[in-house]
């Protein structure tokens, strides 16, 4: 009959004899007891840095090392192109280098009140987000800002379970539209620097039939004036 060892495998039915050969037999367990600093198979691994080959317990070779000095090296190559193609940190400017803008009172040319008042105020506060940009008069400032706005427009489209005789009550989707111009200019020079029209779009949607109320239709207001905001500081600013 055969005897298994734990680890080793088949005992023969008759062992040799001597302390050598019954050494050899003793079960692994046994062996751990008496040895706890032999390396048994399976009992340690090296440890090995990821990507790296490893040279004995926790050794990377020196081809490995390379590899890793290599990828780091392309890496801050990658970071400098991309600084030097303008992909930097750096904060956007005002053209010519300025630091300094007024911002003229808005015209309002629509049948919309207090647009320009709004977009005034909206756009100073964009502006002072910048702490490189100083928001100085007219006569102190490097740049003038106008801004006019020519219309604005609200579409609606009805629910189709609605009462004819409500209409109000029954919208949906509200499409608010403004459209303007600005023109950026340098009063030491007198010449334009910059000189388009804009426009603005933004759709509200509601879940259920909605009652065009005032505060609905402010928010929509609201909406699309940051939406025209947001174009004027893109068209001022540049990051390259």
């Amino acid at each position: 009959m055969n005897i298994m060892n734990d680890t080793i495998g088949p005992l023969p039915a008759n062992p040799p004899a001597g302390e050598e050969s019954r050494r050899a037999f003793v079960p692994s367990r046994m062996l751990r007891r008496e040895f706890p600093g032999s390396l048994i198979a399976g009992e340690r691994k090296a440890r090995t840095v990821p990507g790296v080959r490893a040279i004995g317990p926790g050794r990377p070779s020196f081809a490995g090392w390379v590899a890793a000095a290599s990828v780091g090296a392309a890496m801050l190559g990658a970071l400098f192109v991309l600084n030097g193609c303008g992909y930097s940190q750096d904060v956007p400017t005002l053209p010519e280098g300025a630091k300094s803008i007024f911002v003229a009172p808005v015209q309002n040319l629509t049948e919309q009140g207090e647009l320009d008042v709004r977009l005034q105020a909206l756009l100073r506060r964009r502006l002072l987000r910048h702490s490189h940009v100083a928001v100085h008069t007219a006569s102190d400032a490097e740049l003038v800002l106008s801004v006019s706005l020519t219309s604005f427009s609200i579409q609606r489209t009805l629910d189709p379970t609605s009462d004819l005789e409500t209409p109000l009550e029954t919208v949906r989707t509200f499409v608010y539209t403004l459209t303007g111009r600005m023109r950026l200019s340098e009063p030491r020079t007198g010449r334009d620097l910059d000189n388009r029209a804009l426009s603005a779009g933004v759709t509200r949607y509601h879940d259920s039939a909605t009652l065009e109320t005032t505060a609905v239709r402010d928010e929509g207001i609201e909406d699309v004036l940051e939406a025209f905001v947001d174009q004027v500081e893109r068209a001022l600013f540049s990051s390259f």
